[in-house]
Protein backbone atom coordinates (compact mmCIF):
# COMPACT_ATOMS: atom_id res chain seq x y z
CA UNK A 1 0.00 0.00 0.00
CA UNK A 2 1.00 3.58 -0.45
CA UNK A 3 2.65 5.13 2.96
CA UNK A 4 0.38 8.68 1.83
CA UNK A 5 -2.81 5.92 3.08
CA UNK A 6 -1.27 5.53 6.56
CA UNK A 7 -1.36 9.10 7.31
CA UNK A 8 -4.50 9.72 5.85
CA UNK A 9 -6.04 6.92 7.76
CA UNK A 10 -4.36 8.33 10.70
CA UNK A 11 -5.68 11.70 9.96
CA UNK A 12 -9.13 10.97 9.90
CA UNK A 13 -8.69 8.52 13.10
CA UNK A 14 -7.50 11.46 15.06
CA UNK A 15 -10.28 13.45 13.85
CA UNK A 16 -12.44 11.14 14.87
CA UNK A 17 -11.44 11.15 18.13
CA UNK A 18 -10.98 14.84 18.33
CA UNK A 19 -14.36 14.92 17.91
CA UNK A 20 -15.17 12.47 20.17
CA UNK A 21 -13.37 14.07 23.05
CA UNK A 22 -14.67 17.73 21.92
CA UNK A 23 -18.44 16.55 21.66
CA UNK A 24 -17.55 14.62 25.34
CA UNK A 25 -16.39 17.24 26.84
CA UNK A 26 -19.46 19.95 25.81
CA UNK A 27 -21.50 17.14 27.59
CA UNK A 28 -23.03 17.39 30.57
CA UNK A 29 -22.49 14.16 31.91
CA UNK A 30 -22.58 12.31 35.44
CA UNK A 31 -18.86 10.94 36.18
CA UNK A 32 -20.62 7.20 35.65
CA UNK A 33 -21.58 8.09 32.21
CA UNK A 34 -18.41 9.66 31.01
CA UNK A 35 -16.82 5.86 32.49
CA UNK A 36 -19.26 3.98 30.71
CA UNK A 37 -19.04 5.57 27.58
CA UNK A 38 -15.27 5.50 27.83
CA UNK A 39 -14.71 1.90 28.66
CA UNK A 40 -17.63 1.25 25.73
CA UNK A 41 -15.20 2.77 23.36
CA UNK A 42 -12.05 0.81 24.52
CA UNK A 43 -14.18 -2.00 24.11
CA UNK A 44 -15.22 -1.31 20.68
CA UNK A 45 -12.16 -0.37 19.47
CA UNK A 46 -11.52 -3.21 17.49
CA UNK A 47 -14.30 -3.26 15.73
CA UNK A 48 -13.45 0.50 14.59
CA UNK A 49 -9.65 -0.77 13.84
CA UNK A 50 -11.71 -3.22 11.61
CA UNK A 51 -13.87 -0.92 10.11
CA UNK A 52 -11.17 1.72 9.44
CA UNK A 53 -9.04 -0.92 7.52
CA UNK A 54 -11.72 -2.77 5.49
CA UNK A 55 -14.70 -0.35 5.06
CA UNK A 56 -14.27 -0.88 1.77
CA UNK A 57 -14.96 -4.45 1.81
CA UNK A 58 -18.62 -5.72 2.48
CA UNK A 59 -18.39 -6.02 6.23
CA UNK A 60 -20.48 -7.09 8.40
CA UNK A 61 -21.76 -6.92 11.48
CA UNK A 62 -20.99 -10.18 12.53
CA UNK A 63 -17.35 -9.25 11.48
CA UNK A 64 -17.24 -6.45 13.66
CA UNK A 65 -18.83 -8.24 16.71
CA UNK A 66 -15.90 -11.17 16.36
CA UNK A 67 -13.07 -8.65 15.83
CA UNK A 68 -14.22 -7.16 19.42
CA UNK A 69 -15.02 -10.06 21.00
CA UNK A 70 -18.49 -9.82 21.61
CA UNK A 71 -22.58 -10.81 20.09
CA UNK A 72 -24.28 -8.87 17.60
CA UNK A 73 -26.22 -6.93 20.10
CA UNK A 74 -23.49 -6.58 22.55
CA UNK A 75 -21.64 -4.68 20.07
CA UNK A 76 -24.61 -2.40 18.73
CA UNK A 77 -25.15 -1.58 22.46
CA UNK A 78 -21.36 -0.40 22.79
CA UNK A 79 -21.53 1.41 19.63
CA UNK A 80 -24.93 3.47 20.99
CA UNK A 81 -23.04 4.11 24.37
CA UNK A 82 -20.25 4.84 22.77
CA UNK A 83 -20.95 6.69 19.41
CA UNK A 84 -24.30 7.35 19.95
CA UNK A 85 -24.91 5.44 16.12
CA UNK A 86 -25.46 1.93 14.99
CA UNK A 87 -22.03 -0.26 14.18
CA UNK A 88 -23.50 -0.17 10.61
CA UNK A 89 -24.49 3.33 10.75
CA UNK A 90 -20.58 3.82 11.63
CA UNK A 91 -19.77 2.13 8.85
CA UNK A 92 -21.40 3.73 6.41
CA UNK A 93 -20.49 7.34 7.31
CA UNK A 94 -16.98 5.76 7.02
CA UNK A 95 -17.63 4.77 3.50
CA UNK A 96 -19.61 8.26 2.86
CA UNK A 97 -16.26 10.11 4.25
CA UNK A 98 -14.00 8.17 1.81
CA UNK A 99 -16.57 9.02 -1.05
CA UNK A 100 -16.94 12.35 -0.61
CA UNK A 101 -13.04 12.73 -0.94
CA UNK A 102 -13.65 10.90 -4.14
CA UNK A 103 -15.79 13.51 -5.41
CA UNK A 104 -13.77 16.28 -4.94
CA UNK A 105 -10.33 14.89 -5.42
CA UNK A 106 -11.55 12.48 -8.88
CA UNK A 107 -13.79 12.42 -12.05
CA UNK A 108 -14.95 8.92 -11.48
CA UNK A 109 -18.49 8.67 -12.01
CA UNK A 110 -20.31 8.02 -9.24
CA UNK A 111 -21.49 4.56 -9.38
CA UNK A 112 -17.56 4.03 -9.38
CA UNK A 113 -17.20 5.53 -6.18
CA UNK A 114 -20.21 3.96 -4.62
CA UNK A 115 -18.65 -0.02 -5.40
CA UNK A 116 -15.39 1.93 -4.68
CA UNK A 117 -15.69 2.76 -0.95
CA UNK A 118 -17.70 -0.57 -0.61
CA UNK A 119 -21.23 -0.13 -0.99
CA UNK A 120 -23.24 -2.90 -3.42
CA UNK A 121 -25.26 -0.15 -5.25
CA UNK A 122 -25.26 3.14 -6.44
CA UNK A 123 -28.62 3.59 -5.36
CA UNK A 124 -27.32 2.73 -1.67
CA UNK A 125 -24.84 5.17 -2.03
CA UNK A 126 -27.21 8.08 -3.49
CA UNK A 127 -29.74 7.67 -1.30
CA UNK A 128 -27.25 7.82 2.03
CA UNK A 129 -25.34 10.25 0.65
CA UNK A 130 -28.61 12.80 0.54
CA UNK A 131 -29.49 11.45 3.77
CA UNK A 132 -26.39 12.28 5.87
CA UNK A 133 -24.99 14.78 3.57
CA UNK A 134 -28.01 16.94 2.36
CA UNK A 135 -27.42 16.61 -1.44
CA UNK A 136 -26.86 14.29 -3.74
CA UNK A 137 -23.28 13.22 -4.83
CA UNK A 138 -23.65 15.33 -8.15
CA UNK A 139 -24.69 18.14 -6.54
CA UNK A 140 -21.88 17.61 -3.99
CA UNK A 141 -19.12 17.63 -6.71
CA UNK A 142 -20.97 20.58 -8.88
CA UNK A 143 -21.10 22.58 -5.65
CA UNK A 144 -17.23 21.74 -4.84
CA UNK A 145 -16.37 22.61 -8.29
CA UNK A 146 -17.53 25.49 -8.24
CA UNK A 147 -16.15 26.51 -5.46
CA UNK A 148 -12.87 25.42 -6.34
CA UNK A 149 -13.08 27.17 -9.64
CA UNK A 150 -13.81 30.31 -7.44
CA UNK A 151 -10.43 29.49 -5.69
CA UNK A 152 -8.73 29.58 -8.96
CA UNK A 153 -10.17 32.25 -11.01
CA UNK A 154 -9.76 34.96 -8.23
CA UNK A 155 -6.57 34.45 -7.47
CA UNK A 156 -5.29 34.98 -10.95
CA UNK A 157 -7.11 37.66 -11.05
CA UNK A 158 -5.01 39.00 -8.04
CA UNK A 159 -1.91 40.97 -9.00
CA UNK A 160 1.21 41.97 -6.98
CA UNK A 161 2.11 45.88 -6.16
CA UNK A 162 4.45 47.30 -8.06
Amino acid sequence: QNPAWEVIIGGLLFQAAGHLARRLLHEQQPPSQYHERREALRRISPALRLVESHFTEPLTLDEMAHAALVSRSHLCALFNTALSVSPIAYRNSRRLVDGQRLLRSTDLPIHVIAYTVGFSSAQEFNRLFLREVGMRPSQFRRAFDDKSQNISSSSTTISSPT
